[in-house]
């Protein structure tokens, strides 16, 4: 009867099957020695007639490898004198000519065990719905590779050094692990710690955007990692330790236990090296009050800032730890705890040149040297409850707390240089302040779902507190080169301290028209009330007690937001619309409580948007977006107050700064070919500001500055990129060429001038990749051109960088790995000694012991020939700014890593027996 039925699906696969060979590989081990099995026969037989299509046997490492077999339905036979046979039913499929069998276990002869495995295809990168969907195993990465290293590995995913991942050129904003957050909000926690055979599948979806207020249905994208059911169970982890026993060192512990619905992890990490220290993009929770930040707050009071600095920059010095829980709770509910704690201390030091271009004027130069200390501290808890009543109804309640503290000291000594070459003013600044803050959002949401399929109610409150304190001191001592007397200093004391309440009420309700056709109407209400009171005090008679009511205020901003919405959307296999638009009313008070000004504000928007989706095959889509969306200014933006921080450069705050509106315009298409494994991507965005706020900046003959942020129009940015991935030979030599470009155009005033910053960038790369077996080697080039031109410098700016790299890896006898790799930097066209070519080579040599090849033993070896260095270009409003930073050089660490797991049935696997 079995015959019988892989007969009939023999009689169906083959209706469907094209003229095409297929190749059958694998290794042969015992299970008493877990030695290889030399000599067995392995024979290929078509089940439809019982003829032998092809045999071999397996060498004397037990691998075995049978190529060029007609497309068909096979039975494949494994058979040794001392060992039971093997058996497998092969049904083959046209999208896929290889089959690896991986690591078959041959049984001892007196163990009469019968088992049949069947093996089918399922696609490397699919579709499922609106999930872009990579299967991990079919793509081959090194041997305790991590998930980055695999991410690496897969088509339209990039990851660059500080871990930030982009899917087809839209970056990752948040990685989950089996659909819930990892250690919190830094994906790296989950992407550098977790080991690549532990993952089944990568997704990458759209989901709703709910910190940020604007129109349409804006979404964000998300990376969901899904384990294994074997990683799933009991525990595993990984411990290491590194130092060069004299200034560096490294240590990373991360342990998981798995029981049924329930998953308890730990992690912990120290280090003073640049390769893990805190991402730059999670470093905004420590800023309470960093000027070089870019702040905006959104309708909701959540304050987002980006910071400047390039991250490598720096001699870092971090601590990490946290714990990650979940389980049910009965029969209909899961808990959720998430506590992270951050510790980041960062010793800076860059050198800034400055060129200043005028219209009517030569303009001047600003050499500037920086040295900074820095703290911070970070303590995140995140708690999730789920709760189902019943089948169609459920509940999820979501609290978060984080609380921050922060330290710094900041030495900024500035010479200001004529055109011609001489030192006309020379200043000093010293800022040390502290800072501590916390922010208490709770997120409540029913979820009713209706018998009638795709009926649905959501009901959504948020509320949000957010409180913070900085206290400071700053001194300054400027020098007048020409005129003495002008020359002051300042010693003031800074108190700084903002709250803002905001609640968020939101309801959704969607009904189904027909079986293609849904209408969801929406309709949310906010309100936001936010307070800053900003003291200043000089000193005199030996304390800060007078009080200085020029940089003193106390500010605050009333908001209420009404939104209206209403969507249609239809869909079908091959087409996908969503299209509506959203009404929205802004009511703000701008309250200033030391002078009694009032200023009132009513903003009326329309907020269109269109979604379509077209998916021409399972393998090949089309998405075109059209979206609107509107951000609110910063209470530190609408603060009428100057702010001396810097007092070269002293910021004014605008009252009656409105809100930005933003349409945007956005093109992604890619393609997949199974059976060749090409992969093609190409998109585009465009993305127009009505009323961004921008700067309006005015310069003293002294090269003082007083900066305000103000509306503008005008301002947009683009971009364009295209991919494509293909081996060329085999699966064993692979290309990835890659090209980028953008085009921004942004407006500011220069002494109540317009002037408008254009930039253009183009960037080309092209790597090429083998791998084969023990040997792996890549090498990739990529030339980015940039130019930029402003209104108050006709003539165009152009620079460039050229970037080089080559990376090899061997497998040596005696277990041990060679890796080494060199990136070799040019840059031209920049400001004389600014114009740096360097080269960065690492090398390492691991030592694996134990069976199991779960102890590695390591000599790492960074920056070889101590030529790292940070160099950086920004051109914005009037002037171009090149920095030189110090970092962390040349460093040998000894390294010892330890790789544990309960899982008895990973000596199955294709590699090894560890997860991690």
């Amino acid at each position: 009867m079995q015959k019988f039925y892989l007969f009939i699906i023999y009689i169906f696969l083959s209706l469907f099957a094209k003229s095409q060979t297929i190749s059958i590989e694998g290794a042969l081990t015992d299970t008493l020695n877990n030695k290889p099995v030399s000599n067995a026969i392995i024979m290929a037989i078509r089940l439809k007639d019982s003829v032998l299509v092809k045999y071999t046997r397996s060498d004397f490492q037990g691998k075995f490898e049978l190529k060029n077999i007609p497309l068909d339905t096979l039975r494949v036979l494994i058979t040794h004198p001392k060992f039971n046979e093997q058996e497998y039913y092969l049904f083959g499929n046209p999208d896929n000519y290889l089959f690896n069998f991986g690591k078959v276990v041959m049984s001892d002869e007196s163990k009469n065990l019968r088992e049949i495995t069947i093996y089918a295809f399922k696609e490397p990168v699919y579709y499922k719905g609106d999930t872009l969907i990579y299967t991990a195993d079919s793509f081959k990465v090194k041997q305790n590779a991590t998930v980055e290293d695999l991410l690496k590995k897969l088509p339209g995913i990039q990851v660059d050094k500080e871990g930030k991942i982009t899917s087809q050129g839209k970056e990752i904003t948040q990685v989950l692990v089996d659909g819930d957050e990892f250690f919190g909000s830094d994906p790296t926690t989950a992407t550098r710690n977790l080991n690549a055979n532990a993952v089944e599948s990568v997704q990458v979806y759209d989901k709703k955007n709910e910190n940020t207020e604007g129109g349409g249905d804006e979404t964000v994208k998300v990376m969901n990692l899904k384990l294994k059911e074997d990683a799933k169970k009991g525990y595993f982890g990984k411990i290491s330790a590194a130092s060069d026993f004299q200034t560096f060192y490294e240590g990373e512990l991360l342990a998981n236990k798995f029981n049924g619905s329930q998953k308890i992890s730990v992690f912990g990490l120290v280090s003073n090296t640049p390769r893990t220290r805190i991402r730059g993009r999670d470093a905004w929770q420590y800023g309470l009050s960093e000027e070089n930040n870019n702040n905006f707050m959104n309708d909701e009071g959540i304050i987002i800032s980006f910071n400047n600095n390039n991250s490598e920059d720096g001699i870092p010095q971090t601590f990490k730890t946290g714990f990650y829980f979940t389980d049910k709770v009965g029969k209909n509910a899961k808990l959720g705890a998430n506590f992270t704690y951050y510790n980041s201390r960062l010793r800076q030091s860059s050198i800034t040149r400055t060129q200043y271009l005028f219209q009517d004027t030569l303009g001047f130069i600003s050499n500037n040297q920086l040295e900074s200390n820095s703290r911070n501290d970070s303590y995140s808890l995140n708690l999730n409850y789920e709760h189902k009543f019943d089948s169609l109804t459920t509940f999820y309640l979501v609290p978060r707390l984080k609380y921050n503290t922060s330290e710094k000291s900041k030495t900024d000594i500035t010479d200001f240089i004529t055109a011609s070459d001489t030192l006309f003013r020379k200043t000093t600044v010293n800022n040390f302040n502290n800072a501590k803050g916390y922010d208490l959002k709770t997120t409540a949401r029913l979820v009713r779902n209706f018998k009638k399929k795709n009926r649905q109610l959501t009901l959504k409150y948020i509320n949000d507190l957010v409180n913070s304190s900085s206290e400071g001191i700053l001194t300054s001592f400027n020098t007048n080169i020409f005129i003495p007397t002008l020359s002051d200093s300042l010693d003031q004391q800074k108190l700084v301290q903002s709250n803002s309440l905001s609640h968020t009420a939101d309801i959704v309700y969607t009904e189904p028209l027909a079986l293609q056709h849904k209408l969801e109407i929406s309709y949310s209400f906010n309100h936001f009330n936010g307070l800053q009171n900003k003291k200043t005090y000089d000193f005199e008679n030996g304390g800060y007690t007078l009080e200085n009511t020029l940089f003193s205020n106390n500010f605050e901003n009333i908001r209420t937001v009404h939104r209206a919405g209403l969507m249609y959307i239809y869909e079908n296999k091959k087409n996908k619309v969503r299209i509506g638009s959203k009404v929205r009313r802004v009511n703000a008070i701008n309250n200033n409580l030391i002078t009694d000004t009032v200023i009132t504000q009513q903003v009326d928007n329309i907020l269109p948007f269109v979604y379509y989706t077209y998916k021409f095959s399972d393998n090949q889509q089309l998405m075109i977006n059209y979206s609107t969306n509107a951000n609110q200014p910063t209470l530190t933006q609408l603060q009428p107050v100057p702010d001396n921080t810097n007092p070269n450069q002293i910021r004014i705050g605008n009252p009656d700064l409105l809100p930005t509106f933003e349409h945007g315009i956005n093109m992604t298409y890619y393609k997949w070919k199974p059976v060749s494994s090409r992969y093609s991507w190409a998109g585009g965005n465009f993305n127009l500001i009505n009323n961004a706020i921008s700067n309006a900046l005015v310069f003293n003959p002294d090269g003082t500055s007083q900066i305000q942020a103000v509306n503008v129009n005008g301002n947009y940015n683009s971009n364009m990129y295209a991919g494509f991935y293909s081996y060329i030979y085999k699966k064993i030599i692979s290309i990835r060429p890659n090209i980028f470009a953008s085009y921004t155009n942004y407006n500011s005033y220069i002494n109540y001038i317009k002037n408008t910053t254009r930039n253009l960038m183009a960037n080309g790369s092209m790597e090429i990749e083998f791998d084969k077996d023990s040997l792996y080697f890549s090498l990739r080039g990529s030339y980015s051109q940039m130019m930029a031109k402003t209104t108050q410098n006709p003539e165009a700016n152009f620079f460039n960088t050229q970037n080089y790299e080559a990376t090899f890896r061997i497998s040596l006898p005696y277990r041990f790995v060679l890796e080494t790799s060199g990136e070799y930097y040019i840059q031209s066209r920049r400001a004389q000694g600014f114009n740096r070519n360097y080269f960065l080579w690492n090398a390492s040599l691991i030592k694996k012991f134990t069976k199991k090849e779960n102890i590695l033993l390591s000599i790492e070896a960074m920056d070889i020939l101590n030529q790292n260095i940070s160099i950086n270009r920004n051109v914005q409003d009037n002037f171009i700014t090149d920095t030189k930073a110090v970092i962390i050089g040349r460093y040998i660490l000894l390294k010892l890593m330890y790789k544990f797991n309960s899982n008895k049935a990973a000596k199955f696997e294709d590699d090894d027996d560890d997860f991690f």
